[in-house]
């Protein structure tokens, strides 16, 4: 069995659908079609998991794959915890491991912090949130809901790889962890993927579209654009009267929608590297002892995408 742990941003859609959609390989169907990991792990209070009920259902579906004589995937970003500070990824792992067996694998794709975090950033933005870049990495955000805002806490320990590397080994043994950077996708397809069907010890060929996009990058021009409809409107709540939420949904759609038409090219490259310098000048050498281990840990040298 292969467990692809994430991370979110990084692969984790593409190899879903060129990858481990082919006929020799079954999606434990529970944590695409209704999120259970999400729902149990990522926004429930541990105290109230039936873990017993989620393991039950996830062994059945194993038994099944075992039935087809096929290889049972458990692909789902949010197995790495909370995005924005990894809140309960020490119970996901530990659940993780009361189902595996000696043949489980572990499948985890890393990427350049401050790419990430861009990308972690963009993501909130557009999910709802108000705060500028630097307040974001250092004190949290907030997600306009009227008079109820939803706070937003970024950890930036919670990419610390090397700690999350060493727990998977931990628990699983060195030799059943796969850890790869995000990065050597774009630079050496092939052997991105050769290696990790070698480490399920798949040895069949597999045909996919290594320049297919699932999920564009938004730009810059839209999310400036977004965030000012997020102050200005913010989200609908369920504590709002039901006119009120139409009228919010309503108003917020039209204005996004416009929104998507403004694309400026040199605009979006200048805050490209506005924001690159924003956020290095807040990280600095914040992972650097991180990544110098990681690198070790991995036998990859991580200085050589960037990190």
């Amino acid at each position: 069995m292969l467990i692809h742990v994430g991370s979110r941003r990084s692969l984790s859609t593409w190899l879903r659908n060129e990858i481990f959609s082919n006929p020799n390989f079954y999606i434990i169907k529970g944590y695409l079609n209704k999120s259970r990991i999400t729902k149990y792990f990522q926004y429930t209070d541990p105290a109230f998991i039936d873990l017993n009920e989620l393991k039950k259902d996830v062994l059945q579906d194993i038994e099944n794959a075992k039935i087809l004589k096929k290889i049972p995937i458990i692909a789902n970003e949010a197995l790495e915890g909370n995005e924005l500070n990894g809140n309960n990824f020490s119970i996901i792992s530990n659940f993780l491991k009361s189902i595996s067996n000696q043949e489980t694998k572990i499948l985890y794709i890393i990427r350049r912090q401050d790419h990430k975090i861009l990308a972690l950033y963009k993501k909130h933005i557009a999910k709802g949130g108000v705060s500028n870049l630097k307040n974001f990495i250092n004190s949290g955000d907030y997600i306009n809901r009227g008079i109820f805002p939803y706070s937003i806490n970024f950890k930036k320990e919670c990419l610390f790889y090397d700690k999350i590397i060493e727990h998977y080994q931990y628990l699983f043994g060195e030799e059943n962890v796969l850890v790869l950077p995000y990065e050597m996708f774009f630079d050496k397809k092939d052997i991105f993927v050769k290696r990790i069907l070698e480490f399920i010890n798949f040895n069949k060929v597999i045909q996919y579209d290594g320049s297919k996009r699932y999920n564009e990058a938004h730009n810059w021009s839209n999310l400036l654009l977004n965030k000012f409809s997020n102050l200005i409107i913010g989200n609908p709540t369920g504590l709002d009267s039901v006119f009120k939420s139409k009228y919010r949904n309503l108003t917020r759609q039209i204005f996004l929608r416009s929104a998507k038409r403004f694309t400026f090219k040199k605009f979006d490259d200048f805050y490209q590297k506005r924001a690159l310098k924003v956020l290095h000048n807040e990280i600095n050498n914040f992972y650097k002892i991180s990544n110098d281990k990681t690198s070790k840990l991995i036998k990859i040298n991580l200085d050589e995408y960037g990190y």
